[in-house]
C-alpha cells in the first residue's frame, strides 16, 4: 500500500476517531456518520447550517474512500478480504449508494414539484378571488338591471314628486286660494296633477313589489332542496365508459322561472318587462349556481346551453 493510499485511510480514521484498517468497516462507519449529519435531520437554522458543513465534509471523504476502493479493485490490489466476503459487502454498499442517489434525486424532484404546486395554488387562489369578485360585481349589476326595469325614470320621478307635493299642498284651503289667485291651478290642471301623482305612486309601489317577487323567486330556486325536479335534471351515459353524467338545459331554468312567475297573483304587475326579467334572472341564477360549484362545465346543444352538474349536489 503506497503512502498516498495510507493517507486516505488515515484521514478517515482521524475523522471517525477509530483505529481499524478494514476499509469496508471504515466505509460503513463513514456512511452511518454521514446519514446522521444530513441537514434534513435538523430543524434549527444554525444546527442545519452546521450539519450541512459536517455532512459535506463526510460526504467528500466517503466519495474519496469509495473511489480509492474501486481503484484498488480495478488494479487488483489486495485491499479486500480474499474470501470474497468484503467484495460482496462492498458491492452491496454500492447498490445502497446508487439507491440513495435515486432517492435523493426523487426527493429533489418532489421538492421542486411541491414548490411549483404551491406557486400554482397561489396563482389559482388569486384567480379564484378575482373571478369571485367579478361574479359579485356582475350579480350586483344584474340586480340593478332588474330594479331598473320597472323603476320610474329620474325625470319622471321628479315631475311625479312635484305633482304629489302640489296635490298635498292643495288640500290646504289657504294654499288652494293662493294657487287660484295666481291662476296656477284649475279643475282640469288639478285632475292632471292628481293623475300624475297617482301614476308615480303606483310605479313606486309596483317597482318595490316586483323586486320583492323577483328576490323571492331567486331565493326559492337557489335554495330548493329538490333541484332534480326543479331543473328537470337528466341523465346521459358517457361514451366508452360505464359512468353517467347529470345535466339540464338553460331552457329548463327559463321554464322554472316562468312557472314561478306565472304562479304569482301579482303577475299583471310584470307587464312591459316580463321577457327581460326572465333573461336577466336566468343569467343571475346560472352565475349563482356556478359560484356554489354545482356546475362542472358548460356545453352547447344547438342554440341551447347544457350545464353538466355534480350528482352529489342534487337530490337524485
Amino acid at each position: 500500500m503506497t503512502k498516498i493510499d495510507k493517507s486516505i485511510i488515515q484521514k478517515v480514521k482521524d475523522k471517525l476517531g477509530v483505529n481499524t484498517d478494514n476499509v469496508i468497516e471504515l466505509l460503513k462507519l463513514l456512511r452511518i456518520q454521514k446519514v446522521s449529519k444530513h441537514p434534513d435531520n435538523f430543524t434549527d437554522k444554525i444546527a442545519k447550517e452546521t450539519a450541512h458543513e459536517e455532512f459535506t465534509s463526510l460526504n467528500n471523504l466517503y466519495s474519496e474512500l469509495n473511489s480509492y476502493i474501486q481503484q484498488c479493485q480495478a488494479s487488483a490490489t489486495p485491499i479486500l478480504a480474499v474470501d470474497n466476503s468484503d467484495v460482496i459487502e462492498f458491492n452491496h454498499i454500492k447498490d445502497i449508494d446508487t439507491k440513495d442517489v435515486e432517492i435523493e434525486h426523487l426527493r429533489q424532484e418532489k421538492e421542486s414539484l411541491k414548490f411549483k404546486l404551491e406557486q400554482e395554488k397561489e396563482t389559482n387562489d388569486i384567480l379564484h378571488r378575482q373571478i369571485e369578485e367579478l361574479s359579485k360585481q356582475r350579480i350586483k349589476s344584474i340586480h340593478d338591471e332588474i330594479r331598473a326595469i320597472y323603476s320610474p325614470r329620474k325625470a319622471w320621478s321628479g315631475i311625479g314628486l312635484a305633482a304629489i307635493l302640489v296635490s298635498l299642498m292643495a288640500t290646504f284651503p289657504v294654499v288652494k286660494d293662493f294657487f287660484n289667485q295666481i291662476g296656477a291651478t284649475s279643475d282640469i290642471a288639478m285632475v292632471a296633477i292628481q293623475l300624475i301623482s297617482f301614476v308615480t305612486i303606483f310605479n313606486w309601489i309596483r317597482s318595490w313589489v316586483v323586486n320583492k317577487i323577483v328576490e323571492n323567486i331567486e331565493y326559492e330556486i337557489l335554495n330548493n332542496s329538490s333541484s332534480n325536479d326543479l331543473f328537470n335534471i337528466k341523465i346521459k351515459n358517457i361514451k366508452y365508459s360505464s359512468l353517467s353524467e347529470y345535466y339540464f338545459y338553460e331552457s329548463d331554468i327559463v321554464s322554472c322561472i316562468d312557472k314561478k312567475l306565472t304562479s304569482k297573483s301579482f303577475r299583471i304587475l310584470l307587464y312591459g318587462g316580463y321577457d327581460k326579467i326572465i333573461k336577466i334572472l336566468t343569467e343571475d341564477i346560472i352565475i349563482q349556481l356556478d359560484r356554489k360549484n354545482l356546475i362542472k362545465r358548460t356545453e352547447s346543444d344547438g342554440l341551447n346551453k347544457v350545464f353538466i352538474v355534480k350528482r352529489m349536489d342534487f337530490d337524485l
